[in-house]
């Protein structure tokens, strides 16, 4: 599950909570990933045109941070001169590794104002 407010002005800061569940809906980090298990939940944003924004250029892909068990987070800061309109959003995660690893996509869209 995801969850994000859907509209935000100009200079705010945008927040997105990936929460990875188990098939008993209890938190869970996936599977097969160890300190740095921010790296196996991934987030992409793109504007209008389709021009990615996040990760930017020298990111990564593991820029959602582990804030707790099965919680990961990523914060948008935004400016004056961010462009008006709306903004697609995906995570991916990934459980456990090689050919029997598991990805889970969740979509989502906000607008800034």
């Amino acid at each position: 599950m995801i969850k994000v407010v859907v509209e935000f002005v100009a200079e705010a800061t945008v927040k997105t909570t990936a929460y990875v569940y188990d098939d008993d809906d209890a938190l869970v980090d996936p599977a097969g990933c160890t300190a740095g298990a921010e790296k196996c939940v991934s987030l992409k944003i793109t504007d209008h045109d389709g021009t990615v924004l996040v990760p930017s250029e020298g990111d990564g892909d593991d820029i959602m941070t582990r804030s707790d068990k099965g919680i990961y987070e990523h914060y948008l800061y935004t400016d004056a001169d961010y462009v008006k309109g709306w903004y697609q959003g995906q995570v991916k995660t990934t459980d456990g590794q090689g050919t029997t690893a598991k990805v889970s996509f969740g979509h989502f869209s906000f607008r800034i104002k």
